[in-house]
């Protein structure tokens, strides 16, 4: 996955399920399509990019791996929300007009070289 499709990816399930799989530490079902898995539990993924409650656990799970620090700000003029990852000094910087997808598109930006191209 490139920076350029992950700016690009709107909320929903996509993204969501881009979420659970390079963050969260899920699997893909090979047994139902769309659905993610950790262990012998598969599941839709949760709606990462849209709900501030299931965003939250990202940016958790980013810091839990003590790795990342998240910043969040709401621009006045622009009327969008920042979300930044930092890691050692280096940042990856998303805005969005929602707080859970700027979250999302930020998480999977720090993690960029670690998310393998998907066909």
């Amino acid at each position: 996955m490139q920076r350029d499709q992950i700016l690009a990816m709107e909320p929903g399930r996509e993204l969501d399920t881009a979420i659970a799989l390079h963050i969260m530490g899920y699997e893909k079902s090979r047994m139902q399509s769309g659905f993610v898995r950790k262990g012998n539990c598969a599941a839709l993924p949760k709606p990462y990019s849209t709900d501030i409650a299931a965003a939250w656990e990202v940016a958790e799970k980013m810091h839990a791996d003590g790795r990342y620090n998240l910043a969040l700000e709401w621009y006045t003029q622009e009327k969008e929300w920042g979300a930044d990852f930092d890691e050692w000094g280096v940042t990856s910087q998303c805005c969005a007009k929602t707080a859970p997808l700027a979250i999302c598109r930020a998480a999977l930006l720090a993690v960029i070289e670690e998310v393998p191209n998907e066909t």
